[in-house]
């Protein structure tokens, strides 16, 4: 498809929280593999923003904060990040758009070489990011899930928490 044609379309659709929804149906409906192209998209993002940072001298600590603007359907590349070793992330968003269900998805998918490729550069071992992602599994709803994973959400920049402030 022209992408000119798509754009137009997913302009069109995200006027109204409906259109969205359904753009999103439609990309899960046209391709099976959605969920797992997304999250393969989301570690190399994460993988690149990390080099970056690090090519300018930024080495992660224990008690290092990211702040995301604009979480939109997923949390992967948050906590992708969050795998790599950072304490915490705090977004905010105008809406809270992330799904428990989807959340869960995401971590059945995590598996086999995508743990393997964010351990080569995590401050986690392999075994160690499995063990995140069990406790992560195990999480009962959408909140647990988000205080398990040091995710802080923030809906319309809402109480941003401090430095010293935790999950």
């Amino acid at each position: 498809m022209d992408w000119r044609i798509k754009a137009g379309l997913q302009k069109i659709l995200s006027l109204t929280r409906v259109g969205d929804k359904i753009n999103h149906f439609g990309s899960r409906l046209m391709d099976p593999r959605y969920l797992e192209h997304k999250l393969d998209y989301h570690v190399a993002e994460s993988l690149a923003l990390m080099a970056r940072l690090e090519a300018i001298g930024y080495r992660m600590a224990d008690n290092d904060i990211f702040f995301e603007l604009g979480t939109g359907y997923s949390i992967m590349q948050s906590l992708a990040i969050i795998l790599l070793g950072v304490s915490r992330v705090v977004t905010v968003d105008i809406s809270r758009d992330i799904k428990f269900s989807d959340c869960l998805k995401y971590i059945e998918l995590l598996s086999g070489s995508r743990v393997s490729r964010l351990a080569e550069h995590s401050v986690y071992s392999e075994t160690e990011i499995r063990s995140i992602l069990g406790k992560l599994k195990a999480s009962s709803d959408l909140d647990d899930f988000l205080h398990t994973a040091k995710y802080h959400w923030n809906e319309n920049g809402q109480d941003i928490p401090s430095r010293k402030r935790h999950c």
